[in-house]
């Protein structure tokens, strides 16, 4: 407010004192702040990525329907220099007085304990000039902090010793892989015996074939009997009970008889008829 008085020759001939003139009246922009977490509301942040710190300015006198822009800076308490964490934010107030929120985003470590961070605005004109400000290192509204340990606030994960994995069927994770490799190769081994097997049995059976042709070939019955002792005698060095068996039947030999004394002699001397 601005009184005006006009004196001539030590008499005041005109004054201008009207508190209530507003054509007298020069406003001084004022402003302040109150930050706080904006998830839990307090001014104890929680931990984790991205947690929003708002601060919220209140303003005075300021013009209406003037582009305004605040900025700001979280400052470190202990050291009073300012930090990376940096916001702003443009408005238009629609009267002298009011209110506009400017957020800030950090991330919130257990390495962050005890930290305690002042949050300082500027605000400035649609010309650039500096028409306000609130820089209190020792103000509470404008102070957030890291407690770690405290009710209200999710607290950051406890690091543990690595410990084995989680039991699988008895084996741990650790060893998920190893199981796998040796489960693999038996599976192999097992499917390589019964691929070995058939092919035996397969061979076993063109033998067992093969002698039964050599019954009613036509070929003497001795060389018959040869052949039937190479193919039996192949067979039955295996070491395969079930296969010695299968021949075994299949191809049977008969056993040569063997004469154990000298050969007798009968029938009729007359008519020439004799037989052994």
């Amino acid at each position: 407010m601005a009184f005006e008085r006009v004196d001539y020759e030590g008499v005041t001939i005109i004054v201008h004192e009207d508190l209530e003139d507003e054509d007298q009246t020069v406003v001084v922009p004022e402003i302040g702040t109150k930050a706080y977490d904006k998830v839990k509301g307090g001014d104890v942040l929680s931990f984790g990525e991205g947690v929003v710190v708002v601060d919220k300015v209140s303003y005075t006198g300021l013009t209406p329907d003037i582009e305004y822009t605040v900025k700001g800076v979280m400052m470190n308490k202990a050291t009073g220099e300012p930090t990376q964490y940096t916001a702003e934010a443009t408005f238009v107030p629609t009267e002298q007085d009011g209110e506009v929120e400017v957020e800030f985003v950090l991330n919130v470590t257990a390495d962050m304990k005890d930290m305690v961070f002042v949050v300082f605005e500027e605000v400035y004109d649609d010309k650039g000039n500096l028409i306000g400000e609130h820089k209190d290192l020792e103000d509470e509204d404008q102070t957030v902090r890291v407690v770690i340990g405290h009710a209200d606030v999710d607290q950051p994960p406890t690091p543990t010793p690595s410990t084995p994995g989680t039991p699988i069927l008895g084996i741990t994770k650790n060893f998920a892989p190893l199981l796998m490799m040796v489960l693999t190769i038996l599976l192999m081994l097992g499917m390589a015996l019964v691929f070995a097997s058939q092919i035996r049995r397969e061979q076993t059976l063109a033998l067992s074939q093969t002698c039964a042709v050599r019954k009613i070939d036509n070929q003497p019955i001795d060389a018959a009997k040869d052949a039937k002792k190479d193919v039996r005698a192949d067979i039955l060095r295996s070491n395969k009970t079930e296969e010695r068996q299968q021949v075994s039947e299949s191809c049977p030999i008969a056993e040569e008889k063997t004469d154990t004394g000298p050969k007798q002699t009968y029938g009729n001397p007359e008519n020439g008829s004799f037989r052994s």
